[in-house]
């Protein structure tokens, strides 16, 4: 996918900060395709793939790793979610969410070649099956959604492991 048309006045991303996706601050500026709107526990994917575009500075660190907080809506009509987690359209990480881990903390070893020459992650979350929470009767949400993101860094690989954002309980569904 081409993601240029989101690079538009976007600043560099400062290589370890953490990003929260709950409405305040940065994160949800760095969103790509793929999102519903902000919530108070995160953004929900609308589609089988959402991505997260961070333009960074050069050099780069050859090692990288990629922490977020995610959850999935578990319901008796969508009992496991996977996700697949690409960089630069390379898959880095499959990510599985059930009954007895709904997420939490996910992780992905991310080589800096998948990089774009100018030094941009495109990160992208694959999500089968996505799911209506209605469907599920869950409540009456009639939205696609995949999963929910809270929180996200990219960092070099030695950084110790991404916190929990304030609300990492899995809500919303």
């Amino acid at each position: 996918a081409d993601m240029r048309g989101w690079l538009t006045g976007q600043p560099h991303y400062e290589l370890g900060d953490e990003l929260f996706f709950d409405g305040d601050g940065e994160g949800p500026r760095r969103l790509g395709p793929g999102w519903w709107y902000t919530e108070w526990h995160g953004t929900w994917s609308r589609r089988h793939a959402a991505h997260v575009v961070l333009p960074l500075r050069h050099p780069v660190p050859d090692d990288l790793r990629l922490d977020a907080y995610v959850h999935a809506p578990i319901a008796p009509l969508n009992r496991h979610v996977e996700m697949r987690v690409l960089v630069g359209g390379v898959e880095v990480g499959t990510w599985q969410m059930d009954a007895r881990d709904r997420g939490g903390l996910r992780q992905a070893d991310v080589p800096s070649r998948l990089l774009t020459p100018e030094a941009v992650a495109v990160i992208t979350f694959v999500i089968d099956p996505t799911m209506t929470p209605a469907d599920s009767r869950l409540n009456s949400d009639l939205r696609q959604i995949g999963i929910a993101v809270a929180s996200l860094r990219l960092a070099e690989a030695t950084a110790p492991p991404l916190d929990p954002p304030p609300e990492a309980s899995p809500g919303g569904v």
